[in-house]
């Protein structure tokens, strides 16, 4: 079932035949079942529908049925994303907006990719300005999340995250270096994707691509990813719209020149090899040139991806919030890391342990550069 289930996500991505014709009771739930843990129920039902696969009665009346309440979902966070572009536009706030329905519109069917939140981010004082008026309209104080990158409220069951920072890097120079990197990014251009007949600003290609990865990256080395994100990277280097006029595209050496900085190129190329086995994509669509170390890790990311599912949820003990849930979540982050350090050293390992940098330096991974105090006894000096 799991050959079926990438054999349908690369028919429904590109068009390519099914070797099936049918699937019995029991198939189409264990299928339905892993599409879920993998956030891919639309798009494996969308596949299904068009080539007219053989269901039985009331699994082709509960496939129609999850496939309409996708479609409304999707109608009801666009509405409600176009009415927050158009009261941003109204005050003067510059924005973008990313993931989400941004990548969904890259989709030959954006219906058919399960939506999630509304994630926006602003250059300048834009940040502060909507954060007063979003304050205002609802007549409450909005204090930052955990990762303290973003604020998030929510308006008609669709949530919306405003982040001061896109993403979190690791270290302070890495931070520093994609901050900039990010707004000079933006002043220098954006791309528009439609949404319910409305353009909406994005990142361009380049910055779409990196930022793409860079999320599913975090959260695979954190908890696990579902299939939903890999779709995301693999549409974000080979979208279903057309090049047009006023949309950009991928420009290779600078995308190298960033994923080197911050250490995420061994990385990136194997996510690539993943996608190029798994999903269809075209080699020669992937920026860069993929080896035999790149495609070692093919397996290894697959069998990470079944086993942990969207954001790890997948086979999680302890549902409940509390003590036993964070322990739980500690021995998930370890596994995590443990699995994929190697592809991102430094971001990797300093994200998750203040001893990151001790132990980088004690295993020669990272130049020292200069006395720090013990990790046992004080912490560790700062990085100038």
């Amino acid at each position: 079932m799991e050959k079926k289930l990438f054999e349908i996500l690369r028919s429904e991505l590109w068009g390519t035949g099914l070797s099936f014709s049918q699937l019995s009771h029991l198939e189409f739930e264990e299928l339905m079942a892993l599409a879920g843990e993998q956030t891919v129920t639309g798009l494996v039902g969308d596949c299904l529908i068009k080539n007219n696969i053989k269901l039985e009665r009331e699994d082709a009346l509960s496939l129609f049925a999850k496939l309409k309440a996708i479609e409304k979902r999707n109608a009801h966070v666009n509405e409600n994303l176009v009415s927050f572009v158009n009261f941003m536009e109204r005050k003067g706030v510059d924005y973008i907006i990313v993931k989400g329905q941004v990548a969904g519109a890259l989709y030959p069917n954006p219906d058919a990719r399960m939506s999630g939140d509304v994630d926006l981010y602003f250059v300048g004082d834009n940040y502060e300005k909507i954060k007063g008026l979003v304050e205002q309209r609802l007549g409450k104080q909005l204090s930052k999340l955990s990762d303290g990158k973003h604020v998030e409220f929510e308006v008609n069951n669709v949530v919306f995250e405003l982040h001061e920072k896109l993403s979190r890097l690791a270290t302070r120079k890495h931070q520093e270096y994609w901050d900039q990197m990010i707004d000079n990014a933006i002043l220098e251009g954006t791309d528009t994707v439609t949404i319910a007949g409305k353009e909406i600003k994005t990142l361009s290609a380049t910055y779409n691509a990196l930022y793409i990865f860079v999320h599913l990256f975090y959260h695979m080395t954190a908890s696990g990813v579902g299939l939903r994100q890999l779709c995301d990277m693999m549409k974000s280097l080979s979208p279903t719209l057309p090049h047009r006029e006023g949309v950009s595209k991928i420009d290779k050496e600078r995308l190298e020149e960033i994923l080197k900085e911050l250490g995420y190129l061994k990385a990136y190329k194997a996510m690539g090899a993943f996608l190029v086995e798994y999903l269809g994509l075209p080699e020669e669509e992937f920026p860069f040139a993929l080896t035999e170390k790149d495609r070692k890790w093919v397996e290894t990311i697959k069998k990470n991806i079944l086993k942990r599912g969207n954001f790890g949820r997948t086979g999680r003990k302890v549902k409940k919030l509390g003590v036993l849930h964070s322990m739980e979540t500690g021995y998930l982050n370890m596994a995590q890391t443990i699995t994929f350090y190697r592809l991102a050293p430094k971001e990797v390992l300093l994200r998750f342990t203040s001893l990151g940098e001790w132990f980088l330096e004690r295993f020669r991974i990272k130049r020292k550069r200069r006395p720090s105090k013990s990790p046992l006894r004080g912490g560790l000096s700062k990085e100038p």
